[in-house]
């Protein structure tokens, strides 16, 4: 169905794959933003982000890496940009899904461990270090 997942805005309209603050992935995998837009520094990200609410910030991304690495990163949203809020957090193999979760703070991760075969749901939660 062409009405499933299609963004729609003054400047895209285009099918995508999962939306997080103000940020998309296409089906394509190409992380772009509401002008359709592709930004160049999502190119370490994989197609798996999630919007939740940070804490200490407001607004952050977890996202997922591209498929070189199993990993996933906050991101922090500010006035359009985003920066890394946290390090790189590994995983024992590719994410498979990633989705906020009912908790603003917190987001919805399953992963396939390569070394059990087996499916791995947790929850990520975000607290300030401050």
């Amino acid at each position: 169905m062409t009405d499933r997942n299609l963004l729609q805005s003054d400047a895209a309209r285009t099918p995508f794959y999962t939306v997080a603050n103000g940020f998309y992935t296409t089906a394509a995998g190409r992380v772009q933003d509401r002008s359709g837009q592709a930004l160049a520094w999502a190119n370490a990200w994989g197609s798996d982000i999630a919007g939740i609410a940070d804490p200490c910030a407001g607004a952050a991304i977890v996202a997922s890496a591209n498929s070189d690495r199993e990993e996933v990163r906050v991101y922090e949203v500010a006035n359009g940009q985003v920066t890394p809020a946290s390090a790189a957090l590994p995983l024992p193999g590719p994410v498979t899904a990633l989705w906020p979760a009912e908790s603003p703070g917190e987001a919805t991760l399953v992963v396939r461990n390569l070394q059990t075969g087996q499916y791995e749901v947790s929850r990520l939660g975000l607290a300030c270090t401050q």
